[in-house]
């Protein structure tokens, strides 16, 4: 029976310019039998402006301080050509690892932890029997 491992990996899934060499990672690992599953976390939230941003002080006084919109991987486009033509993809959909949980809040890790292992035993069992 084949052993089938679990690889986790926590990231911010940013892999701009760098997918061919995850892609080929990906086909490498699953040909030794580990399964790699992407924790994606995604900070979606209000970031404070940068402190050198021109007008930042002033500005964050006058909004409250709130800060601007941090943006999710889920915002992020991608230029693919199709037909020799330029065309805005998202980025999620040509992500390159096929298993990922996108993770909003950290309190959450837990849980997400215990779906994805539960999720691969199940696995792990339908190839034994």
């Amino acid at each position: 029976t084949e052993i089938l491992q679990l690889l986790l990996i926590v990231s911010d899934g940013r892999i701009l310019g760098e997918q061919k060499q995850v892609e080929r990672l990906v086909r490498e690992s699953g040909a030794k039998g580990i399964l790699p599953v992407l924790i994606l976390l995604d900070y979606a939230q209000q970031q404070p402006p940068a402190p050198d941003a021109p007008g930042a002080a002033a500005g964050a006084a006058a909004a409250g301080a709130k800060g601007v919109p941090a943006h999710s991987i889920l915002d992020i486009k991608s230029l693919t050509y199709e037909d020799g033509k330029p065309k805005l993809k998202c980025f999620i959909d040509t992500f390159p690892l096929p298993y990922y949980i996108l993770l909003r809040d950290m309190a959450a890790l837990p849980s997400f932890l215990a779906d994805a292992l539960k999720q691969w035993f199940e696995l792990v069992a339908a190839q034994g029997s």
